[in-house]
């Protein structure tokens, strides 16, 4: 019988073996890597078109002894939370109130002086975004 030509399919054999053990590891390796960017970065544009969709319209702002109320209004695409309230860029109040889109709310803010003068007031969202409106006292 003649045996020439087995240690080429034998060897041809092991290199294919080697090659497909060697792409599982690094697939192994890779893919959680992978899907974890994935993950992330559709995280990320899913809050960054979040934060587009919002828009606060400040109505009216009526200030009555030591109390300061703010109208506002939500006029953006989704509903929002607001974080905290500026006037004159000293912080008066901060939280989590929700705005529902097309909302109309008031959010009280006590303890505060007024000085006179304008007031600039503003409003800053949790996912960052502020809006701004100046009042003459």
């Amino acid at each position: 019988m003649n045996r020439r030509g087995q240690t080429q399919v034998v060897e041809s054999i092991l290199l294919v073996m080697i090659t497909v053990a060697l792409w599982t590891v690094i697939w192994i390796w890779f893919y959680p890597s992978y899907t974890g960017m994935v993950q992330g970065l559709t995280r990320q544009l899913n809050y960054y078109e979040l934060s587009i969709g919002e828009w606060i319209v400040i109505e009216y702002v009526n200030y009555s002894g030591d109390s300061l109320y703010v109208y506002l209004t939500n006029t953006g695409e989704v509903e929002l939370y607001l974080g905290s309230i500026y006037v004159n860029n000293t912080l008066v109040w901060s939280g989590s109130e929700k705005v529902r889109v097309d909302e109309f709310k008031c959010i009280p803010v006590t303890d505060y002086t007024l000085g006179g003068g304008v007031l600039v007031i503003k409003i800053c969202s949790l996912r960052g975004n502020c809006w701004k409106a100046v009042e003459r006292v």
